[in-house]
């Protein structure tokens, strides 16, 4: 049974076309906004946002992130063990673990404390972070935050 041409524009929002543009335009940089991707395209903002959410399955989270819901196996084993051997080096290593954490998420690139060893006054980065921040409520922040997704 097919049904009868209907007068009107036909939908082309969710075309092949559409869907590979946008796909393109997120595989360059998946931080872009649905504005960044409408200039690119020359869509509308909103087709844009229909193209990802219902036909890339992909969700936007916290940071302009978009993340796809369909993963693969591998990915999901990845993932829990990533989040095993986190658990067990905080088992482990308790504040100075998370004092890393705190400077990669400061920015600090963990080689320059190598490099650098001290600060001018002769504290190093990780004893000036050891100071200057409670482990434990960092520790609440970052389990409740989206830094692990």
């Amino acid at each position: 049974m097919e049904s009868e041409p209907r007068p009107g524009r036909p939908v082309t929002a969710c075309g092949d076309a559409n869907i590979f543009e946008v796909l393109v335009s997120l595989s360059d940089d998946r931080r872009k906004t649905c504005e960044e991707i409408t200039t690119e395209t020359s869509m509308s903002r909103t087709s844009v946002f229909i193209v990802q959410i219902n036909k890339l399955n992909k969700k936007k989270f916290p940071k302009i992130l978009w993340v796809s819901h369909l993963l693969t196996d591998e990915q999901k084993e990845s993932r829990v063990n990533f989040s095993r051997n986190f658990l067990r080096r905080f088992q482990t290593e308790q504040n100075d673990f998370l004092c890393w954490i705190i400077i990669e998420r400061l920015g600090c690139i963990p080689g320059i404390l190598k490099q650098s060893g001290s600060q001018p006054n002769g504290e190093t980065l990780m004893s000036l972070v050891q100071r200057k921040f409670d482990a434990n409520k960092w520790l609440s922040r970052l389990c409740t935050s989206s830094f692990f997704i």
